[in-house]
Protein backbone atom coordinates (compact mmCIF):
# COMPACT_ATOMS: atom_id res chain seq x y z
CA UNK A 1 0.00 0.00 0.00
CA UNK A 2 1.03 3.42 -0.84
CA UNK A 3 0.11 6.68 0.26
CA UNK A 4 1.86 10.32 0.47
CA UNK A 5 2.06 12.46 3.32
CA UNK A 6 1.43 16.57 3.11
CA UNK A 7 1.56 19.19 5.64
CA UNK A 8 -0.98 22.14 5.27
CA UNK A 9 -1.20 25.04 7.08
CA UNK A 10 -4.01 27.06 6.90
CA UNK A 11 -4.41 30.30 8.91
CA UNK A 12 -4.35 29.00 12.31
CA UNK A 13 -4.72 25.46 11.22
CA UNK A 14 -2.95 23.02 9.26
CA UNK A 15 -3.79 19.89 6.99
CA UNK A 16 -1.73 16.57 6.66
CA UNK A 17 -3.27 14.45 4.51
CA UNK A 18 -2.60 11.09 3.37
CA UNK A 19 -3.29 11.00 -0.40
CA UNK A 20 -2.69 7.82 -2.78
CA UNK A 21 -1.59 7.19 -6.50
CA UNK A 22 1.02 10.43 -6.62
CA UNK A 23 3.34 10.90 -9.40
CA UNK A 24 6.85 9.81 -8.31
CA UNK A 25 8.21 13.31 -8.73
CA UNK A 26 6.15 14.93 -6.25
CA UNK A 27 7.49 16.91 -3.34
CA UNK A 28 5.19 15.15 -0.81
CA UNK A 29 6.64 11.98 1.41
CA UNK A 30 5.60 8.69 1.57
CA UNK A 31 4.57 7.46 5.09
CA UNK A 32 2.49 4.45 4.51
CA UNK A 33 3.62 1.63 6.96
CA UNK A 34 3.44 -2.43 5.43
CA UNK A 35 3.29 -4.20 8.88
CA UNK A 36 5.31 -7.10 6.76
CA UNK A 37 8.35 -4.90 5.69
CA UNK A 38 8.44 -2.83 8.61
CA UNK A 39 11.06 -3.85 11.57
CA UNK A 40 9.75 -1.08 14.29
CA UNK A 41 6.25 -2.56 14.38
CA UNK A 42 8.56 -5.13 16.74
CA UNK A 43 10.00 -2.73 18.95
CA UNK A 44 10.66 -3.92 22.19
CA UNK A 45 8.11 -7.10 22.02
CA UNK A 46 10.78 -9.18 22.21
CA UNK A 47 13.45 -7.18 24.56
CA UNK A 48 14.74 -9.12 27.38
CA UNK A 49 13.85 -6.23 29.83
CA UNK A 50 10.15 -6.13 30.21
CA UNK A 51 8.57 -2.96 29.94
CA UNK A 52 7.69 -0.87 33.15
CA UNK A 53 5.59 1.89 31.46
CA UNK A 54 1.85 0.69 30.37
CA UNK A 55 0.96 2.53 27.12
CA UNK A 56 -2.54 3.25 26.04
CA UNK A 57 -3.47 4.00 22.44
CA UNK A 58 -6.68 4.24 20.91
CA UNK A 59 -8.40 6.01 17.90
CA UNK A 60 -11.69 8.00 17.24
CA UNK A 61 -13.15 5.06 16.12
CA UNK A 62 -13.72 1.50 18.10
CA UNK A 63 -13.81 -0.52 14.67
CA UNK A 64 -10.23 1.17 13.95
CA UNK A 65 -12.37 1.62 10.19
CA UNK A 66 -11.90 4.54 7.74
CA UNK A 67 -13.19 5.60 4.43
CA UNK A 68 -11.31 8.02 2.18
CA UNK A 69 -12.17 12.08 3.53
CA UNK A 70 -12.06 10.76 6.95
CA UNK A 71 -9.56 12.35 9.83
CA UNK A 72 -7.85 10.08 11.76
CA UNK A 73 -7.30 11.03 15.56
CA UNK A 74 -4.90 9.24 17.79
CA UNK A 75 -4.90 8.95 21.67
CA UNK A 76 -2.30 8.00 24.43
CA UNK A 77 -1.85 7.53 28.05
CA UNK A 78 0.77 6.33 29.69
CA UNK A 79 0.86 5.00 33.58
CA UNK A 80 3.66 7.02 34.32
CA UNK A 81 4.91 10.97 33.36
CA UNK A 82 6.60 9.95 29.88
CA UNK A 83 7.89 11.28 26.53
CA UNK A 84 6.23 9.82 24.23
CA UNK A 85 7.17 9.23 20.67
CA UNK A 86 5.00 8.05 17.36
CA UNK A 87 6.39 6.22 14.33
CA UNK A 88 5.57 5.94 10.79
CA UNK A 89 6.94 3.96 8.22
CA UNK A 90 6.83 3.82 4.90
CA UNK A 91 6.90 0.94 2.12
CA UNK A 92 10.07 1.74 0.98
CA UNK A 93 11.69 1.66 4.48
CA UNK A 94 11.70 5.51 5.53
CA UNK A 95 10.77 6.11 8.98
CA UNK A 96 8.81 9.67 9.67
CA UNK A 97 8.33 10.69 13.56
CA UNK A 98 4.84 11.58 13.25
CA UNK A 99 4.86 12.62 17.36
CA UNK A 100 6.19 15.17 18.33
CA UNK A 101 6.60 17.00 15.51
CA UNK A 102 7.08 21.08 14.47
CA UNK A 103 3.43 21.64 16.26
CA UNK A 104 3.03 19.79 18.76
CA UNK A 105 6.67 19.93 20.56
CA UNK A 106 8.47 17.09 22.70
CA UNK A 107 7.41 17.37 26.24
CA UNK A 108 7.33 15.06 29.30
CA UNK A 109 3.37 14.01 29.89
CA UNK A 110 2.05 13.21 33.21
CA UNK A 111 0.56 9.72 34.59
CA UNK A 112 -2.58 9.50 32.85
CA UNK A 113 -3.20 12.63 30.83
CA UNK A 114 -4.40 11.75 27.40
CA UNK A 115 -2.48 13.05 24.86
CA UNK A 116 -4.52 13.63 21.28
CA UNK A 117 -2.58 13.57 18.00
CA UNK A 118 -4.21 16.03 16.54
CA UNK A 119 -5.61 18.18 19.16
CA UNK A 120 -8.87 19.58 17.49
CA UNK A 121 -6.81 23.11 17.51
CA UNK A 122 -3.85 22.01 16.61
CA UNK A 123 -2.58 23.70 13.23
CA UNK A 124 -2.73 20.32 11.15
CA UNK A 125 -4.77 17.18 10.89
CA UNK A 126 -5.07 13.56 9.19
CA UNK A 127 -7.11 12.75 6.92
CA UNK A 128 -6.96 9.08 4.37
CA UNK A 129 -7.27 9.33 0.72
CA UNK A 130 -6.99 5.28 0.03
CA UNK A 131 -6.14 2.90 -1.38
CA UNK A 132 -7.55 0.26 1.01
CA UNK A 133 -5.44 -1.60 3.51
CA UNK A 134 -3.84 -1.54 6.88
CA UNK A 135 -1.96 1.44 8.29
CA UNK A 136 -0.15 1.14 11.74
CA UNK A 137 0.96 3.58 14.22
CA UNK A 138 3.69 2.35 16.95
CA UNK A 139 3.66 4.45 19.94
CA UNK A 140 6.92 4.46 22.21
CA UNK A 141 6.64 5.94 25.89
CA UNK A 142 9.98 6.73 28.00
CA UNK A 143 11.44 8.15 30.81
CA UNK A 144 13.80 10.09 29.23
CA UNK A 145 13.69 11.67 25.25
CA UNK A 146 15.05 8.95 22.38
CA UNK A 147 18.70 10.17 21.80
CA UNK A 148 18.47 7.96 18.31
CA UNK A 149 15.21 10.04 17.37
CA UNK A 150 16.98 13.46 18.76
CA UNK A 151 15.43 16.40 16.08
CA UNK A 152 18.83 17.44 15.93
CA UNK A 153 20.08 14.34 14.24
CA UNK A 154 17.02 13.85 12.13
CA UNK A 155 15.87 15.71 8.53
CA UNK A 156 12.90 17.59 8.70
CA UNK A 157 10.29 17.08 6.20
CA UNK A 158 7.72 19.18 6.47
CA UNK A 159 6.14 19.98 9.99
CA UNK A 160 7.59 15.99 10.83
CA UNK A 161 11.04 14.58 10.93
CA UNK A 162 12.30 11.59 8.49
CA UNK A 163 14.78 9.32 10.24
CA UNK A 164 18.23 8.65 8.24
CA UNK A 165 18.86 4.65 7.95
CA UNK A 166 17.07 1.87 7.10
CA UNK A 167 14.10 0.68 9.02
CA UNK A 168 15.91 -2.66 10.34
CA UNK A 169 18.76 -0.26 11.49
CA UNK A 170 16.83 1.91 13.11
CA UNK A 171 14.73 -1.00 14.83
CA UNK A 172 18.00 -2.76 16.25
CA UNK A 173 19.30 1.36 17.19
CA UNK A 174 15.64 1.97 19.42
CA UNK A 175 15.73 -1.35 20.82
CA UNK A 176 18.88 -1.42 22.45
CA UNK A 177 18.06 2.11 24.00
CA UNK A 178 15.19 1.38 25.23
CA UNK A 179 16.47 -1.61 26.68
CA UNK A 180 20.06 -0.07 27.97
CA UNK A 181 20.75 0.97 31.38
CA UNK A 182 19.60 4.71 31.13
CA UNK A 183 16.49 4.31 29.04
CA UNK A 184 15.14 0.75 31.39
CA UNK A 185 11.87 2.45 32.07
CA UNK A 186 9.83 2.66 28.79
CA UNK A 187 6.17 1.34 27.15
CA UNK A 188 5.29 0.48 23.82
CA UNK A 189 1.63 0.18 21.87
CA UNK A 190 0.93 -0.39 18.15
CA UNK A 191 -2.10 1.29 16.77
CA UNK A 192 -3.39 -0.63 13.35
CA UNK A 193 -6.67 0.88 11.40
CA UNK A 194 -8.33 -0.07 8.27
CA UNK A 195 -9.09 2.03 5.30
CA UNK A 196 -11.63 0.23 2.90
CA UNK A 197 -13.30 1.68 -0.05
CA UNK A 198 -16.25 0.81 -2.27
CA UNK A 199 -14.33 0.46 -5.82
CA UNK A 200 -11.90 2.06 -7.43
CA UNK A 201 -10.99 5.35 -6.34
CA UNK A 202 -12.25 8.16 -9.09
CA UNK A 203 -9.56 9.36 -11.17
CA UNK A 204 -9.25 13.23 -11.32
CA UNK A 205 -10.93 15.23 -14.31
CA UNK A 206 -8.42 16.40 -16.59
CA UNK A 207 -10.76 18.80 -18.47
CA UNK A 208 -14.26 20.40 -19.26
CA UNK A 209 -14.16 23.32 -16.48
CA UNK A 210 -12.43 23.32 -12.64
CA UNK A 211 -12.20 20.73 -10.58
CA UNK A 212 -12.77 22.30 -6.91
CA UNK A 213 -10.54 19.03 -5.09
CA UNK A 214 -8.00 19.25 -7.88
CA UNK A 215 -8.02 23.28 -7.83
CA UNK A 216 -7.87 23.02 -4.47
CA UNK A 217 -4.92 20.78 -3.83
CA UNK A 218 -2.76 22.94 -6.83
CA UNK A 219 -3.71 25.98 -3.86
CA UNK A 220 -2.38 24.00 -0.75
CA UNK A 221 0.65 22.99 -2.94
CA UNK A 222 1.21 26.37 -4.05
CA UNK A 223 0.76 28.03 -0.73
CA UNK A 224 2.61 25.61 1.64
CA UNK A 225 5.11 23.43 -0.61
CA UNK A 226 8.51 23.35 -1.40
CA UNK A 227 7.29 25.21 -4.57
CA UNK A 228 5.73 28.09 -3.02
CA UNK A 229 4.48 30.29 -5.45
CA UNK A 230 2.51 34.40 -5.10
CA UNK A 231 0.05 34.50 -2.93
CA UNK A 232 -1.67 36.24 -5.79
CA UNK A 233 -2.07 32.63 -7.57
CA UNK A 234 -2.80 30.94 -4.17
CA UNK A 235 -5.59 33.24 -3.70
CA UNK A 236 -6.84 32.46 -7.59
CA UNK A 237 -6.67 28.97 -6.62
CA UNK A 238 -8.45 29.02 -4.01
CA UNK A 239 -11.09 31.07 -5.26
CA UNK A 240 -11.78 28.80 -8.20
CA UNK A 241 -12.19 25.97 -6.16
CA UNK A 242 -14.03 28.15 -3.65
CA UNK A 243 -16.62 29.11 -6.41
CA UNK A 244 -16.96 25.45 -7.90
CA UNK A 245 -18.09 24.34 -4.76
CA UNK A 246 -14.84 23.36 -2.20
CA UNK A 247 -16.10 24.32 1.20
CA UNK A 248 -12.63 24.45 3.26
CA UNK A 249 -11.03 26.57 0.16
CA UNK A 250 -13.66 29.31 1.40
CA UNK A 251 -12.30 28.46 4.77
CA UNK A 252 -9.06 28.64 3.60
CA UNK A 253 -9.62 32.17 1.68
CA UNK A 254 -11.33 33.78 4.89
CA UNK A 255 -8.02 32.78 7.15
CA UNK A 256 -5.97 34.49 4.19
CA UNK A 257 -7.90 37.10 4.15
CA UNK A 258 -8.21 37.79 7.83
CA UNK A 259 -4.36 37.63 8.73
CA UNK A 260 -1.88 39.85 6.47
CA UNK A 261 -0.50 36.95 4.34
CA UNK A 262 -2.37 38.84 1.32
CA UNK A 263 -0.67 42.29 2.50
CA UNK A 264 -2.75 43.38 5.60
CA UNK A 265 -6.17 41.75 7.14
CA UNK A 266 -9.55 42.47 4.91
CA UNK A 267 -11.70 41.16 7.39
CA UNK A 268 -14.93 42.24 5.71
CA UNK A 269 -13.73 39.88 2.79
CA UNK A 270 -12.86 37.04 5.24
CA UNK A 271 -16.54 37.21 6.57
CA UNK A 272 -17.90 36.67 3.47
CA UNK A 273 -16.47 33.66 2.64
CA UNK A 274 -16.87 32.13 6.19
CA UNK A 275 -20.36 33.17 6.16
CA UNK A 276 -20.47 30.99 2.53
CA UNK A 277 -18.80 28.55 3.96
CA UNK A 278 -20.90 28.39 7.71
CA UNK A 279 -24.05 28.02 5.47
CA UNK A 280 -22.58 25.17 3.45
CA UNK A 281 -22.18 23.56 7.03
CA UNK A 282 -18.58 24.33 8.06
CA UNK A 283 -18.50 24.17 11.92
CA UNK A 284 -15.13 25.69 11.44
CA UNK A 285 -16.76 28.38 9.70
CA UNK A 286 -19.04 29.19 12.16
CA UNK A 287 -16.47 29.27 14.78
CA UNK A 288 -14.55 31.45 13.29
CA UNK A 289 -17.20 33.67 12.74
CA UNK A 290 -18.36 33.80 16.27
CA UNK A 291 -14.58 34.86 17.02
CA UNK A 292 -14.91 38.09 14.70
CA UNK A 293 -18.14 39.02 16.34
CA UNK A 294 -17.17 38.43 19.61
CA UNK A 295 -13.99 40.12 19.64
CA UNK A 296 -14.99 43.06 17.17
CA UNK A 297 -12.46 43.45 15.51
CA UNK A 298 -12.84 44.78 11.48
CA UNK A 299 -16.18 44.85 12.55
CA UNK A 300 -19.20 45.78 15.00
CA UNK A 301 -19.05 43.47 17.49
CA UNK A 302 -22.23 41.85 17.73
CA UNK A 303 -22.54 39.14 20.81
CA UNK A 304 -25.99 38.17 19.59
CA UNK A 305 -24.14 36.99 16.06
CA UNK A 306 -21.24 35.53 17.85
CA UNK A 307 -23.75 33.50 20.20
CA UNK A 308 -25.59 31.94 17.28
CA UNK A 309 -22.83 30.78 15.17
CA UNK A 310 -20.81 29.10 18.09
CA UNK A 311 -24.74 27.80 19.26
CA UNK A 312 -25.21 26.57 15.30
CA UNK A 313 -21.48 24.62 15.56
CA UNK A 314 -22.14 23.29 18.86
CA UNK A 315 -24.84 22.16 17.39
CA UNK A 316 -22.98 20.52 14.83
CA UNK A 317 -20.52 18.63 17.26
CA UNK A 318 -17.86 20.60 16.79
CA UNK A 319 -15.76 20.50 19.96
CA UNK A 320 -14.02 24.00 19.16
CA UNK A 321 -17.15 25.67 19.36
CA UNK A 322 -18.52 23.87 22.40
CA UNK A 323 -15.22 24.32 24.45
CA UNK A 324 -15.46 28.10 23.62
CA UNK A 325 -19.10 27.91 24.77
CA UNK A 326 -18.22 26.00 28.36
CA UNK A 327 -15.47 28.98 28.96
CA UNK A 328 -18.07 31.56 28.16
CA UNK A 329 -20.53 30.48 30.52
CA UNK A 330 -17.64 30.19 33.38
CA UNK A 331 -16.35 33.47 32.54
CA UNK A 332 -19.52 35.04 32.27
CA UNK A 333 -18.02 36.15 29.14
CA UNK A 334 -20.95 37.43 26.02
CA UNK A 335 -23.30 35.21 28.61
CA UNK A 336 -24.34 35.52 32.13
CA UNK A 337 -22.53 33.40 34.19
CA UNK A 338 -23.93 29.82 34.54
CA UNK A 339 -21.40 26.83 35.82
CA UNK A 340 -24.56 24.09 35.07
CA UNK A 341 -24.29 25.26 31.55
CA UNK A 342 -20.06 25.37 31.67
CA UNK A 343 -20.14 21.89 32.74
CA UNK A 344 -22.33 20.44 30.35
CA UNK A 345 -21.05 22.38 28.09
CA UNK A 346 -17.05 21.34 28.75
CA UNK A 347 -17.84 17.91 28.70
CA UNK A 348 -19.63 17.21 25.74
CA UNK A 349 -16.73 19.17 24.03
CA UNK A 350 -14.43 16.36 25.65
CA UNK A 351 -17.10 13.38 23.92
CA UNK A 352 -16.75 15.20 20.58
CA UNK A 353 -13.08 15.20 20.27
CA UNK A 354 -11.85 18.14 21.95
CA UNK A 355 -9.10 16.35 24.96
CA UNK A 356 -7.40 19.77 25.07
CA UNK A 357 -10.36 21.01 27.28
CA UNK A 358 -8.90 18.39 30.11
CA UNK A 359 -6.11 21.21 30.57
CA UNK A 360 -8.77 24.11 30.68
CA UNK A 361 -11.07 22.28 33.57
CA UNK A 362 -8.47 22.78 36.56
CA UNK A 363 -8.47 26.13 35.27
CA UNK A 364 -12.55 26.91 35.37
CA UNK A 365 -14.30 28.45 38.75
CA UNK A 366 -14.64 26.27 41.52
CA UNK A 367 -18.51 25.87 41.09
CA UNK A 368 -17.90 25.26 37.44
CA UNK A 369 -15.15 22.28 38.36
CA UNK A 370 -17.94 20.94 41.55
CA UNK A 371 -20.88 20.93 38.89
CA UNK A 372 -17.93 18.52 36.30
CA UNK A 373 -17.85 16.28 39.53
CA UNK A 374 -21.24 16.10 39.87
CA UNK A 375 -22.23 15.42 36.24
CA UNK A 376 -19.53 12.63 36.38
CA UNK A 377 -20.91 11.58 39.51
CA UNK A 378 -24.71 11.49 38.02
CA UNK A 379 -23.16 9.05 35.14
CA UNK A 380 -21.76 6.34 37.41
CA UNK A 381 -17.93 7.41 36.77
CA UNK A 382 -17.17 9.09 39.90
CA UNK A 383 -17.00 8.23 43.77
CA UNK A 384 -14.96 10.70 45.15
CA UNK A 385 -16.05 14.02 46.57
CA UNK A 386 -17.73 17.07 45.16
CA UNK A 387 -14.19 18.99 46.18
CA UNK A 388 -13.74 21.04 42.79
CA UNK A 389 -10.37 19.23 43.41
CA UNK A 390 -9.17 17.51 39.69
CA UNK A 391 -7.05 14.69 40.97
CA UNK A 392 -6.31 11.25 39.51
CA UNK A 393 -9.83 10.04 40.23
CA UNK A 394 -11.52 12.81 38.12
CA UNK A 395 -8.97 13.17 35.36
CA UNK A 396 -9.65 9.07 34.81
CA UNK A 397 -13.50 9.88 35.56
CA UNK A 398 -13.24 12.53 32.66
CA UNK A 399 -11.54 9.89 30.47
CA UNK A 400 -13.97 7.40 30.86
CA UNK A 401 -16.45 9.22 30.21
CA UNK A 402 -14.67 11.01 26.71
CA UNK A 403 -14.82 6.94 25.59
CA UNK A 404 -18.18 6.26 26.71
Amino acid sequence: MKTIFRAVPSGLFAAALLISNADADTVYRDISITVEQSEIVNIGEDAPVPASIKVSAWLDRENATYRPGDAVTLQVRTSKPAYITVLDVGTSGKVHVIYPNRYQREKRVEAFEVVQIPTPDERYRFTVNGPAGREVLKVIATEKPIDTLDARRLSEAGPFYAVPGEARAIARDISVELTGKQSADYGVATQIFRIVTDGAAAKPETGGGDNAAQLFNLAEAAYYGETKQSIGAVVEYYERAAKAGHVAAMVRLGDIYQSDANGKPQILRAVEWYRKAADLGSTTAMVRLAIVYGKGEGVAQNLVEALNWLDKAARGGDGVALAQLAQAYDEGRWVARNPTQAARYGLAALRAGAWSIQKSFPAYSQPTREEVQKLLKEAGLYSGPIDGVFGLETREALLNYARA
